[in-house]
Parts: structure tokens; sequence; C-alpha cells
């Protein structure tokens, strides 16, 4: 009798969690029509791909030729630029899964809790695949940006901290599939940012480096006039310069 007891007040218990997160989902979760309006209100903004959250808190959205994320929510509208962007971190219950980062900032990718990689390294992804029941709390793709005032943006893609927590296959594929989505997409945005600072800073350097040989051409002319080298030691100093 005791243990029927006992089994019928774990199962209201249960009931009584499903029915007090569900609440919280309702009362956080937006509809998408709505959240798409908003998106395309936005002016200057065509949107080249677009990851509606499972949970309906947020909608993401990147316009690829305008190189500008926008990210919003029941009350709010965020965006920025690639440039913007210093890193992305995937966390599956407060560990970091994989993570990438501009140049110059160092990440890091824990899998299994071993620290693998350097600087903007990638390492695995959220997948719901032979997992044999694995706690997971949370789902969230966090965004490091160059603002002082406001530097980071965590996208929430799961919450389960009022319910015993676990994953399988079927069930958490709504939530890895879009979070992965996400934090491919800045991946990829990041990727971008580097390359172009990257061609950048090699012009850069083609540039240091011709005004430093025209510098010391003008040197080497100024030592001509006065006389100090002869033409042949002249056209030899240049000629080395050059190469």
């Amino acid at each position: 009798m005791v243990l029927v007891i006992i089994i019928v007040v774990v199962i209201v218990i249960v009931i009584i969690a499903f029915i007090s997160l569900n609440n919280d989902v309702k009362k956080d979760a937006i509809d998408v029509a709505d959240l798409k309006s908003k998106l395309h209100a936005i002016g200057n903004f065509t949107p080249s791909s677009e990851v509606c959250a499972p949970l309906r808190n947020f909608l993401f959205a990147v316009d690829d030729a305008q190189e500008k994320v926008v990210i919003l929510t029941r009350d709010s509208t965020r965006s920025f630029t690639y440039n913007d962007i210093l890193s992305v971190e995937l966390l599956e219950s407060g560990n970091v899964v994989s993570t990438k980062s501009t140049k110059g900032i160092i990440g890091r990718a824990i899998v299994g809790g071993v620290l693998a990689g350097g600087a903007g390294t990638i390492v695995g992804g959220l997948s719901a695949k032979n997992t044999e029941r694995r706690k997971v709390s949370s789902i969230v793709v966090k965004i490091t940006l160059r603002d002082v005032v406001d530097p980071v943006m965590n996208l929430i893609i799961f919450e389960n901290y009022k319910l015993p927590p676990y994953s399988d296959e079927e069930c958490m594929a709504l939530f890895y599939e879009p979070a992965n989505k996400i934090h491919d997409i800045l991946c990829v945005i990041i990727d971008k940012v580097n390359q172009k600072e990257k061609v950048l800073s090699e012009k850069r350097e083609v540039e240091e480096d011709s005004q430093s040989m025209a510098v010391e051409i003008k040197k080497l002319h100024q030592l001509l006039q006065d006389n100090v080298i002869t033409e042949a030691e002249f056209s030899k100093m240049k000629e080395k310069l050059i190469k």
C-alpha cells in the first residue's frame, strides 16, 4: 500500500512538473508568423538563412549579402555585423562541446571533459546518437561580441531544469539540429571574417614592404648624390633591395 502511494505521489509530481514547464514554454513562446513578420519589417535586411528556435523563444537570421545577423525575441531585436562576432560556443548542460573564434581569441573545445585544440578550433558538435539516457539540462549557443555594454548573447535552445535530465535520439534531435545549424552558420561567418583579415593583413605587409623599400632607395639615391657611393654601387644595392 505504501509503495502504491509513493508511486502515485511521484507520478503526480512529474505531471505537475510537466504542466509547469509547458506553461513556462507557452509564456515565453512567440508565434512563428509574428517573428517572421518582425524580421521582414527590418529595413535593408534580406534573410539568406533563418533558424527558428524549437521553443519559439527567438528567431535567428543572417543576411549574407549585407554581412549582418539579426536575433529577434518577443521584446527585442538585436542586430550585429559579421565583424562584431568574436566567438561562438556550443554548450550542453553548461559544458563547452564546440567552439570557434576569430584570430587572436583563444578558443577551446571540450569533448568528454578533455581539452582539445587551440584558437579557432571546432571539435565535435551536439549529437543524440548512441546516447544512453545522457543527462542534458540545457543546450545553449553562446555568442561573444565586440560590445562593451552587452558582449554576450546566450541563445537558449533547450532548458530542462524542472524535469529529470535525460537525452534520447528521437526526442532531442528537435533541439540538436537547430543548435548545430546556428553554431555552424556562425562558424562559417567567423571563417569568412578570418579569411578577409588574412587578405587585408597580407596587403598591409606588401604595402609596408613597398614603403620601406622606397625609403631605402631614397637613402641610397641621397648617398649617390653626395658622392658617397658610385653609380655601379647604387645600382647593385638597389637591385638587392628590389629582390
